[in-house]
Protein backbone atom coordinates (compact mmCIF):
# COMPACT_ATOMS: atom_id res chain seq x y z
CA UNK A 1 0.00 0.00 0.00
CA UNK A 2 3.08 2.62 1.00
CA UNK A 3 4.60 1.89 -2.84
CA UNK A 4 1.31 2.49 -4.18
CA UNK A 5 0.64 5.73 -2.75
CA UNK A 6 4.41 6.33 -3.47
CA UNK A 7 3.66 5.85 -6.74
CA UNK A 8 0.80 7.92 -7.49
CA UNK A 9 2.78 10.86 -5.43
CA UNK A 10 5.45 10.33 -8.23
CA UNK A 11 3.14 10.13 -10.96
CA UNK A 12 1.06 13.73 -9.81
CA UNK A 13 4.06 15.82 -9.53
CA UNK A 14 5.58 14.56 -12.70
CA UNK A 15 2.15 15.18 -14.42
CA UNK A 16 2.09 18.63 -12.69
CA UNK A 17 5.40 19.70 -13.70
CA UNK A 18 5.34 18.86 -17.28
CA UNK A 19 2.95 21.65 -18.24
CA UNK A 20 3.74 25.20 -17.55
CA UNK A 21 0.39 25.90 -15.94
CA UNK A 22 0.73 22.92 -14.23
CA UNK A 23 4.50 24.63 -12.46
CA UNK A 24 2.62 27.82 -11.90
CA UNK A 25 -0.22 26.21 -9.59
CA UNK A 26 2.76 24.42 -7.73
CA UNK A 27 4.57 27.46 -7.55
CA UNK A 28 1.64 29.33 -6.02
CA UNK A 29 0.68 26.91 -3.67
CA UNK A 30 4.23 26.63 -2.26
CA UNK A 31 4.45 29.85 -2.04
CA UNK A 32 1.28 30.20 -0.34
CA UNK A 33 2.15 27.71 2.07
CA UNK A 34 5.13 29.50 3.03
CA UNK A 35 2.94 32.46 3.72
CA UNK A 36 0.95 30.18 5.65
CA UNK A 37 3.52 29.07 7.98
CA UNK A 38 5.11 32.81 8.21
CA UNK A 39 1.39 34.25 9.38
CA UNK A 40 2.10 30.92 11.85
CA UNK A 41 5.27 31.91 13.32
CA UNK A 42 4.31 35.44 13.46
CA UNK A 43 1.20 35.26 16.04
CA UNK A 44 3.32 33.46 18.10
CA UNK A 45 6.30 35.71 17.80
CA UNK A 46 8.46 33.17 16.88
CA UNK A 47 10.61 35.77 14.83
CA UNK A 48 13.57 34.08 13.77
CA UNK A 49 11.76 31.61 11.82
CA UNK A 50 8.89 33.70 10.72
CA UNK A 51 11.58 36.22 9.32
CA UNK A 52 12.93 33.32 7.28
CA UNK A 53 9.84 32.66 5.82
CA UNK A 54 9.01 35.88 4.97
CA UNK A 55 12.02 36.49 3.54
CA UNK A 56 11.57 33.51 1.57
CA UNK A 57 8.28 35.09 0.41
CA UNK A 58 9.69 37.97 -0.45
CA UNK A 59 12.06 36.66 -2.56
CA UNK A 60 9.76 34.76 -4.56
CA UNK A 61 7.43 38.25 -5.10
CA UNK A 62 9.14 41.15 -4.25
CA UNK A 63 6.36 43.72 -4.92
CA UNK A 64 3.52 41.97 -2.85
CA UNK A 65 2.68 44.75 -0.09
CA UNK A 66 0.96 41.98 2.04
CA UNK A 67 4.51 39.86 2.38
CA UNK A 68 6.27 43.32 2.55
CA UNK A 69 4.06 43.87 5.75
CA UNK A 70 4.72 40.78 7.09
CA UNK A 71 8.16 41.20 6.33
CA UNK A 72 8.04 44.20 8.40
CA UNK A 73 6.13 43.21 10.91
CA UNK A 74 8.66 40.35 11.58
CA UNK A 75 11.76 43.14 11.70
CA UNK A 76 10.03 45.02 13.90
CA UNK A 77 8.87 42.07 16.14
CA UNK A 78 13.21 41.25 16.40
CA UNK A 79 14.12 44.08 16.69
CA UNK A 80 15.33 45.61 13.78
CA UNK A 81 14.14 49.51 13.23
CA UNK A 82 15.85 50.22 10.04
CA UNK A 83 14.58 47.34 8.11
CA UNK A 84 10.66 47.80 9.56
CA UNK A 85 10.95 51.25 8.16
CA UNK A 86 12.56 49.99 4.87
CA UNK A 87 9.30 47.48 4.21
CA UNK A 88 7.17 49.96 5.27
CA UNK A 89 8.16 52.55 3.14
CA UNK A 90 8.73 50.45 0.29
CA UNK A 91 4.88 48.92 0.87
CA UNK A 92 3.38 52.74 0.95
CA UNK A 93 5.68 53.47 -2.68
CA UNK A 94 4.15 50.61 -4.26
CA UNK A 95 0.26 51.57 -3.20
CA UNK A 96 1.27 54.45 -4.03
CA UNK A 97 2.31 53.84 -7.58
CA UNK A 98 -0.85 51.55 -7.74
CA UNK A 99 -3.20 54.80 -6.83
CA UNK A 100 -1.44 57.09 -9.44
CA UNK A 101 -2.24 54.98 -12.11
CA UNK A 102 -5.48 54.66 -11.30
CA UNK A 103 -8.38 54.27 -11.71
CA UNK A 104 -8.81 54.47 -7.73
CA UNK A 105 -9.54 51.08 -6.74
CA UNK A 106 -10.93 50.24 -2.90
CA UNK A 107 -8.65 47.34 -2.27
CA UNK A 108 -5.24 49.74 -2.60
CA UNK A 109 -6.86 52.52 -0.35
CA UNK A 110 -7.55 49.65 2.17
CA UNK A 111 -3.63 47.95 1.46
CA UNK A 112 -2.70 51.68 2.38
CA UNK A 113 -4.29 51.25 5.15
CA UNK A 114 -3.31 48.15 7.20
CA UNK A 115 0.51 49.61 5.95
CA UNK A 116 -0.44 52.79 7.78
CA UNK A 117 -1.78 50.44 10.85
CA UNK A 118 1.45 48.64 10.95
CA UNK A 119 3.45 51.62 11.16
CA UNK A 120 1.25 53.01 13.77
CA UNK A 121 -0.33 56.00 11.52
CA UNK A 122 -3.99 55.78 12.85
CA UNK A 123 -5.14 59.01 11.19
CA UNK A 124 -3.98 57.84 7.85
CA UNK A 125 -5.10 54.22 8.23
CA UNK A 126 -9.06 55.90 8.66
CA UNK A 127 -8.78 58.26 5.62
CA UNK A 128 -7.63 55.22 3.84
CA UNK A 129 -10.73 53.25 4.97
CA UNK A 130 -13.05 56.14 4.19
CA UNK A 131 -10.78 56.75 0.61
CA UNK A 132 -11.90 52.75 0.29
CA UNK A 133 -15.68 53.75 0.77
CA UNK A 134 -16.05 56.43 -0.90
CA UNK A 135 -14.47 54.87 -3.87
CA UNK A 136 -16.58 51.24 -3.32
CA UNK A 137 -19.88 53.49 -3.44
CA UNK A 138 -19.33 54.81 -7.01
Amino acid sequence: MTGLVALLAVVTTFAMSSSDAGRDRADRRLQAGVEKFALRYQQREWWAPALELCRKAHENDPTNVEVLRNLALCYGGSGDAQRFEQCTQLALRLDTEQLRRGPPRPGTHRSLARTYRVIGDEDRKVAHLNQALKVGRR
